[in-house]
């Protein structure tokens, strides 16, 4: 993951991430070290989040490029064409999340506000106590329940992703106890211009939810920020294509 015996010409990362990671607990486990050495050798280095640009300038001593995640820089609403259509035969919202890590009384709140608005809960990627249909299905699929779904609810960096390329109404549950989410979900909506879909109380789950996301300067942001990412790839990997010649 970090390079290590790479024996590559150039070695360059693209949106890396240390997760919930930070630079404490590398100095706790005795890592730094070895962590320096090996990010030293990298030609440059593309993080995705603060928390991760933080670590590798205190492992370096250098500034790294900051990009946002992949599956935000391809267009796959615009442009993949293996998204199938679905025949959508009932109201619903996505709850999605590692399996049992919604609690009791979130599960309890997201029924409430599923009862109230007569729609069915569809889980994806994990079971929850709150859950009329789990769906297994591929990444293709996936987007298409999420382009159909009336409201997402998610804690984490992907489904919160996946909701804004589909631009769906929806929250994403930051959690900074235990194995958080906090260093990369919130420095996401920040970039995102999506502060305001962060929760932490499901209990104001409903007036969230309800209120209508303005995707106009996060469509900006991604546009830009796709541009930018075409120019570091193209700088970083077509030079070296060139001076192979």
């Amino acid at each position: 993951m970090f390079g290590k015996n790479n024996n590559s010409q150039k070695l360059i990362s693209y949106a890396a991430s240390f997760g919930n990671t930070t630079i404490d607990k590398i100095e706790k486990y005795g890592i730094r070290d070895i962590l320096s050495e090996c990010l030293c050798k990298f030609d440059r280095i593309s993080v995705r989040d603060n928390n991760s640009g933080n670590i590798v300038k205190k492992l370096t001593g250098n500034e790294p490029e900051y990009n946002l995640d992949p599956v935000l820089m391809y267009n796959y609403i615009g442009k993949c064409n293996k998204i199938p259509e679905l025949s959508k035969k009932e109201k619903y919202l996505v709850l999605y999340g590692y399996s049992g890590r919604f609690t009791n009384k979130e599960c309890k709140q997201i029924k409430e506000f599923s009862k109230q608005n007569n729609l069915k809960i569809y889980c994806i990627g994990g079971v929850q106590n709150a859950c009329d249909k789990f769906v297994d299905c591929n990444a293709f699929e996936v987007i298409s329940y999420f382009q159909n779904a009336d409201y997402v609810i998610t804690d984490t960096f992907h489904g919160t992703i996946l909701s804004v390329i589909t631009h769906r109404q929806f929250v994403s549950v930051v959690r900074r106890n235990g194995y958080g989410n906090s260093e990369k979900l919130v420095d996401l909506l920040e970039r995102l211009s999506l502060n305001d879909r962060e929760i932490a109380d499901l209990s104001d789950i409903s007036s969230m939810l309800l209120k209508k996301i303005d995707y106009c300067e996060t469509d900006k942001t991604i546009n830009i920020e796709r541009k930018k990412a075409v120019d570091y790839l193209k700088d970083q990997i077509v030079g070296v294509n060139n001076d192979r010649k």
